[in-house]
């Protein structure tokens, strides 16, 4: 069998640590991480490029105050983060990939439906309500991917990379193609590549193999036995995400009303974003590989604190890209990170649930960032206020990282390997 780009950390004979691309010895384990990468950059194109502009089209199109449109993003990604716990536990019972090809398909329903309310530009309530829906949807089939990318690597933190590199092809081009339809076309049209994107996911997704892990508490539903480092883990990624769910409303309101960006300036930042993560993210893992991947996580936090702050001090596009790239080196050590540590505590022991249950915390830090932007926006005149206010939330990660799970990961010798 032909080598198979997957990185896994190896010695060389001259002693020096390399990550190479081993082939898998079970065919099924490497088609599956294939074809997944393909769904995550079709579902990261597609959703990307309406998440973006959306709480633009509320505010320039439909007049809903910022605050509001940071409302609405909050109730959605607290229903999101329920859902992802039970769509981690279903694909676990039921199978990840039969709960993929449903929400794929789904989404796609409520994408088409996003367009045609849109094209009248007259109904807030029930806009918004579809948009809560789709976030709803397009969430919740983050967990039994994840799941599914864990069971089928060799290596977990190899998985996550080759998983966060194809959905930020997705996210790169997204916004970058979403702002250019946005500038020619109009907003409705943005929900038109959902409906292409998700329905060729679920295609794709239907070529999966059913990879199973050791499922425990005869299928139900119990949150009581997990293990408390999940929690707190949970808890550090809540914080960060609350930094990246300032993208969905006060980057992009914040460059457009206050900057003078226009939509296609927005849309090149995110395509830096996507391009950079391509272009670092497998050299960062060798990093994240040589360092730990508690470092790896904690210098991801801060590197994302930093550049999102910076952003208080930026005026042009040149310069807003410059914070990006500082962001994206740290969402490319966090990132994938926290997902491999999720999946080193737990094992395959309930992955669906541990995975949903992770992302539950990473949709609720997305949920709280908008609204808490939303708010300064409206009420904080400082730039450097406004962003420190929406950006402080990673400092507290580090906090509850390093005090809660790293000296208890150091202590427990069930976690296979040093963190």
């Amino acid at each position: 069998m032909a080598q198979i780009a997957f990185p896994e950390t190896i010695s060389s004979s001259a002693g020096i640590r390399f990550i190479y691309l081993p082939s898998f010895q079970d065919e099924v384990r490497t088609n599956n991480v294939f074809l997944l990468s393909i769904t995550s950059a079709l579902t990261g194109f597609g959703f990307s490029s309406t998440w973006v502009f959306t709480s633009l089209y509320m505010n320039h199109v439909l007049g809903v105050s910022f605050y509001l449109v940071g409302a609405v993003f909050t109730v959605s990604g607290l229903l999101a983060a329920v859902a992802q716990v039970y769509g981690g536990r279903l694909g676990d019972i039921f199978g990840h990939k039969r709960v993929m090809i449903i929400l794929s398909s789904s989404s796609t329903i409520v994408f088409l439906a996003l367009f045609l309310v849109s094209s009248l530009n007259t109904n807030v309530v029930l806009f918004s309500s579809l948009f809560v829906l789709n976030i709803v949807l397009n969430s919740t089939i983050i967990a039994p991917s994840n799941a599914l990318i864990s069971l089928s690597s060799r290596s977990a933190l190899g998985g996550f990379t080759y998983l966060r590199v194809a959905n930020n092809i997705g996210w790169g081009f997204g916004p970058f193609i979403g702002g250019t339809i946005v500038a020619v076309y109009g907003y409705p049209y943005l929900y038109l590549i959902g409906v292409f994107t998700f329905s060729t996911a679920a295609v794709t997704a239907s070529f999966l193999k059913h990879m199973e892990g050791h499922v425990s508490g005869g299928g139900g539903l119990s949150l009581r036995k997990i293990d408390p480092k999940h929690i707190f883990l949970g808890i550090s990624a809540l914080l960060l995400f609350m930094i990246q769910g300032q993208e969905s409303v006060t980057l992009t309101n914040y460059a457009s009303v206050f900057r003078n960006l226009g939509a296609f300036d927005i849309g090149v930042i995110f395509f830096i974003n996507g391009l950079f993560v391509i272009l670092l993210q497998a050299p960062i893992s060798k990093i994240t590989e040589k360092i730990g991947l508690s470092t790896g996580f904690v210098v991801g936090i801060f590197l994302y604190f930093a550049g999102f702050f910076s952003m208080a001090y930026d005026y042009t596009l040149f310069w807003f890209s410059i914070s990006m790239v500082v962001a994206t080196i740290g969402e490319d050590f966090a990132f994938p990170a926290g997902n491999a540590l999720v999946s080193r505590i737990s094992g395959n022991r309930d992955v669906g649930l541990h995975m949903g249950l992770f992302n539950a915390f990473i949709s609720m830090g997305r949920s709280f960032g908008p609204v808490l932007g939303g708010f300064a926006l409206t009420y904080i005149a400082s730039a450097q206020l406004l962003w420190f206010t929406v950006t402080v939330s990673g400092l507290l990660g580090i906090a509850v990282y390093m005090a809660k799970v790293y000296p208890s990961l150091r202590e427990d010798k069930s976690v296979p390997c040093e963190p």
